[in-house]
């Protein structure tokens, strides 16, 4: 029987699909910054995956933001607790559509790497008007959503670890993006935030 846990399970299937799919459908690369992280995202959405499955199952680690007894608690309502879960799917949701429109516009610029195609673009307009790095922004909010749903520490230590690789990763693209646009660049970026519009 279909389950509210079917729908983050669905749209990091999605996600993870789509990515596949357009793996290769982008410029050959002329020059690369950094490389081999994209095997860490790929291992990391197969463990959100994973901890999903476990949810479905009712095998996750029972210590929950909502139970009493665990150092790490945050003791809500149970009306609220389902509350929160049902406020994550929207979140998830909307995160994969962020996502999978800003690789779309994208297109064969995309790299799985920090790297520079051969003639490369510099993307402004659709999505990234809005923010620069609207990928991470999506899948930001889809890792959001499924912490709300999961509520588990395990959960929680993913969250934190895949937001300082993005962290680590955003710096490294901005570096390449500035040195092969050294007047769009930076002029982009003082108009567009990087993850948050007109916040962050």
């Amino acid at each position: 029987m279909f389950s509210l846990g079917d729908i983050f399970l669905l749209c990091w299937a999605i996600y993870l699909g789509y990515w596949i799919i357009n793996w290769r459908k982008v410029k050959p690369t002329k020059e690369k910054r950094l490389g081999i992280i994209h095997l860490r995202l790929i291992g990391i959405i197969v463990i959100v995956i994973a901890v999903l499955v476990l949810k479905r199952f009712h095998a996750l680690p029972s210590c929950r933001f909502t139970q009493a007894g665990c150092s790490y608690s945050i003791l809500i309502s149970q009306n609220a607790f389902f509350a929160v879960q049902a406020i994550a799917a929207p979140i998830t949701i909307a995160g994969l559509i962020i996502a999978v429109f800003a690789r779309r516009k994208l297109g064969r610029n995309w790299s799985s790497n920090v790297e520079l195609k051969e003639g490369h673009e510099l993307v402004t307009s659709g999505i990234y008007g809005y923010v620069r790095h609207p990928i991470y922004s999506g899948i930001g909010l889809m890792g959001l959503g499924t912490l709300l749903y999961v509520q588990s520490i395990i959960a929680l230590l993913i969250y934190v670890f895949v937001f300082l690789i993005f962290a680590y990763r955003i710096k490294k693209e901005e570096e390449l993006m500035t040195k092969t646009f050294p007047k769009e660049y930076p002029e982009y970026k003082r108009k567009v935030k990087a993850l948050i519009p007109y916040i962050w």
